[in-house]
């Protein structure tokens, strides 16, 4: 099965369009939770590409995942504000805050535009405690390539036809795949026949179906 790198949103020291600052870092006395719940929290990101991050109820920062700390511009100058925002239309503000109410055990979820206005952030959040709640961002753009399980094990396809599935998967025309992968437009349908074959189905859009399931972020 094709190994697809996923592009991070920054580098480490960098910014992205998110406010630099406005997530509050916690009290000195907590510093040993981030420590601690860091490693746990970055293998979560590992499995489905999410940023994930702990706050107190009003927005001070307890934990977060390596890949977080590549996401963010900390600003230690707004410490004491109390909230967090994403560079996202002024009106979103609330929905944020909102999130920070989120209950425990009940998952919140919002899809956010991006004030640069190419895509959406996709931030859950679910009640951890009277006083904690966490925070899984997902960033919805052109940069998102899904990652699905291995049709090679769970189908029986080749690793060619595989390689063309997975590109339709992406959206993908017939065209685009034959360019991405050097072989020809026909080769490509062949391929498609045979997939569409062995897994039972007579469309595109059956083919979504059936493979939806299988997606891993």
């Amino acid at each position: 099965m094709e190994k697809i790198a996923k592009k991070t949103s920054a580098t480490e020291g960098g910014s992205t369009d998110l406010k630099a600052g406005q997530w509050q870092r916690a009290a000195p006395n907590n510093d040993h939770f981030g420590d601690e719940h860091e490693p746990l929290l970055s293998c979560w990101q590992a499995i489905d590409g999410r940023k994930r991050l702990v706050l107190s109820r009003d927005g001070k920062l307890l934990a977060a995942s390596q890949g977080a700390s590549h996401f963010f511009a900390w600003n230690d100058a707004l410490a004491g504000t109390g909230h967090f925002t994403l560079a996202c239309k002024p009106s979103c503000n609330e929905q944020l805050q909102n999130l920070l109410k989120a209950k425990v055990g009940v998952v919140e979820t919002v899809a956010l535009p991006k004030a640069s206005g190419e895509g959406h952030y996709v931030i859950s959040a679910v009640g951890l405690s009277a006083t904690a709640v966490a925070i899984a961002i997902h960033e919805a753009d052109e940069s998102f390539v899904p990652i699905f399980a291995d049709f090679e094990a769970v189908f029986e396809l080749t690793h060619c036809e595989v390689l063309v599935v997975e590109r339709l998967m992406r959206g993908y025309c017939a065209q685009r795949i034959a360019d991405d992968l050097d072989i020809s437009v026909h080769t490509v349908r062949a391929h498609l026949r045979h997939c569409y074959d062995k897994l039972g189905v007579s469309s595109r859009e059956q083919l979504w179906k059936r493979l939806a399931p299988y997606r891993l972020n």
